[in-house]
């Protein structure tokens, strides 16, 4: 059952609310969740919103829509969980294409492994070469 609202929720409850996370979240992401909370907070309070609802929250992802990208508001609606946000969500990701991730060819790996220098690199070309002889390995065991 969605709630339409979250009434002011009393200091007892954010505090058990608080200690519940403080067991499960790790410290990085207690960092992340605490900024925006702190930011949400902030933004509520500008609005002088006093009870949050789904619409609140639509209207807050609204606002962080024009300077953020739909993947940080896609990570934000993580945190709500509301069925018209992710709507919305939904709309502000059409045609948005993320950014693909460089990925090292094996002809780059190679001329890393002969070209860099030793000293610093000795452990990560070491890496390197036990995975090419593991996908080599590989490759051969699935053609027999």
């Amino acid at each position: 059952m969605e709630q339409e609202n979250i009434l002011c929720t009393p200091s007892e409850i954010k505090a058990a609310a608080a200690d519940a996370v403080n067991k499960f979240l790790p410290a990085k992401s207690k960092l992340i969740y605490d900024k925006k909370y702190n930011t949400f907070d902030l933004w509520c309070l500008k609005m002088c919103v006093k009870t949050i609802s789904e619409n609140v929250l639509l209207a807050y992802h609204d606002e962080m829509s024009k300077t953020k990208k739909s993947s940080t508001l896609w990570a934000s609606y993580n945190m709500f969980r509301f069925a018209r946000l992710q709507g919305f969500l939904k709309q502000q990701s059409i045609g948005y294409q993320p950014k693909k991730s460089n990925i090292l060819q094996s002809l780059e790996i190679d001329r890393f492994i002969q070209k860099a220098d030793d000293l610093p690199y000795l452990a990560i070309k070491v890496i390197l070469v036990m995975c090419k002889i593991v996908c080599v390995l590989v490759y051969i065991f699935r053609l027999c």
